[in-house]
């Protein structure tokens, strides 16, 4: 195995999910050892601490159900710039999360550096769900439901960040999907997502 450097940021972000409890997460990685581990993998590994996320902006959206929206899009914000960051000196940034509307910020960040080197993003999608719901058709409001189809750039995410690279949806592969709503699937069907 080539080694490689490895960079660990924390995401203690827990507004897009319904339950408390995600923002433990990256301590228990770290609890768990993840830094050591991949040292004796024979990685180099810094750890920049945790991510806090940037002042909360009033946005707001007409579907109801969404909750903490302000929250999550502060979290986008700060996650994407340390995700650039990270990617510009890192060959494996690893965030430890955190609710996975983290990836709101952090793929996004991602993509944004292969940009600049003239690359596309191709992104594995491991979850029991697709997360390909919009503003408009969360019915749960949870935003952790989200990231994929903001992503990908489809519409109707004005409150979130605008997008410097949106990922092509024929550059997602997702695995492990067993729960899809309707209005995913027709999402994931209209934009061709495997």
């Amino acid at each position: 195995m080539t080694s490689k450097t490895c960079t660990l940021i924390g995401a203690p972000v827990q507004s897009g999910a319904s339950q408390p409890g995600c923002v433990m997460g990256p301590d228990a990685y770290r609890t768990a050892r993840l830094a050591e581990t991949l040292r004796d993998l024979g990685h180099e590994v810094s750890d920049l601490g945790n991510v806090a996320h940037e002042p909360l902006q009033n946005v707001t959206h007409k579907n109801a159900a969404i909750h903490d929206l302000p929250q999550t899009v502060a979290w986008a914000v700060a996650l994407e710039q340390a995700a650039f960051d990270a990617a510009q000196t890192s060959e494996m940034p690893i965030f430890l999360g955190g609710d996975h509307s983290l990836s709101i910020g952090t793929v996004p960040g991602v993509a944004r550096h292969w940009q600049q080197h003239d690359r596309p993003l191709f992104v594995l999608w491991l979850d029991a769900h697709p997360d390909f719901h919009t503003l408009e058709t969360t019915t749960s409001g949870n935003l952790h439901g989200t990231p994929v189809a903001y992503f990908s750039g489809l519409p109707g995410f004005e409150a979130y960040p605008k997008l410097a690279a949106p990922v092509d949806p024929a550059n997602l592969c997702m695995l492990g999907i067993r729960s899809v709503d309707p209005a995913e699937n027709a999402a994931l069907d209209a934009n061709s997502v495997d």
